[in-house]
């Protein structure tokens, strides 16, 4: 359209073909998304549903592959929100749609550009935990928006990098060596083609891009566990100091 769409409402698209065969006419309608919020996005904690997202890149069969691999869900939460900027959290669940894992350290992320209801973080380096083991993205930036009542937020999108080496062990398991251009040639099968990498040209990076991912309110605030076993929650709880509530490292 030469015009953004306008959320709420309903339209008509038009379909013609090249051959100037006569075409048709479609009509849908946008959703709520792009409607500012009308509530208060502090304290609020969204699980992003991973698993019914589109995997774009790598393409082929690796997608699905890290998909039913999932340990857990992945854990956003907004502690605060300012002039033109969300302050998130970020953490995991113990299971797949279970409660935050208090064992794990959570990870402070860069402070959001909000464009109400819009948002936008990273780049960060994180991971996911994938069959127990973590899966690391590099310079992961994430956005999104809100929906007007926060009880979700759509139109979520993932784009990083996997860096071959950072993730050896994990792809290891699976090509029987952790030689980088040895996992870049197995990995090919699976769509996965290595590139150059930001942090250093090496060949062995491959662009992440996962877009229609939706999140739900969980209902319960995000913890910030400065490092892992250090929670009350936790139950092999060790930390050496009384657990402040402080997320900094």
């Amino acid at each position: 359209p030469s015009t953004g769409l306008v959320p709420n409402s309903e339209y008509s698209m038009s379909v013609g073909f090249c051959d100037g065969a006569g075409g048709g006419s479609l009509r849908f309608a946008t959703s709520e998304l792009g409607t500012p919020v009308s509530c208060d996005l502090t304290g609020k904690a969204y699980r992003l549903d991973l698993q019914n997202a589109q995997f774009v890149q790598p393409g082929g069969g690796f997608g699905g592959l890290l998909f039913d691999a999932l340990s857990g869900d992945m854990l956003m939460g907004v502690e605060s929100v300012g002039d033109g900027g969300v302050q998130m959290l970020a953490a995991f669940s113990e299971s797949i749609g279970g409660q935050q894992d208090y064992c794990a350290p959570s990870t402070e992320l860069p402070e959001a550009v909000f464009d109400n209801p819009s948002f936008r973080v990273g780049p960060v380096n994180t991971g996911i935990e994938v069959a127990g083991s973590l899966l690391t993205i590099s310079s992961l930036n994430i956005s999104g928006a809100f929906a007007p009542d926060c009880s979700y937020f759509g139109g979520g999108r993932f784009e990083g990098e996997l860096d071959i080496r950072q993730n050896a062990p994990l792809f290891g398991d699976l090509a029987g060596t952790e030689d980088p251009d040895e996992l870049c040639s197995f990995l090919g099968a699976l769509g996965v083609v290595c590139e150059a990498c930001s942090s250093d040209a090496a060949p062995y990076c491959a662009p992440l891009l996962i877009d229609q991912i939706v999140a739900t309110n969980t209902g319960d605030p995000l913890a910030c566990v400065s490092r892992e076993y250090c929670h009350p929650e936790c139950a092999a709880n060790d930390c050496a100091d009384p657990w402040n509530g402080d997320c900094s490292p």
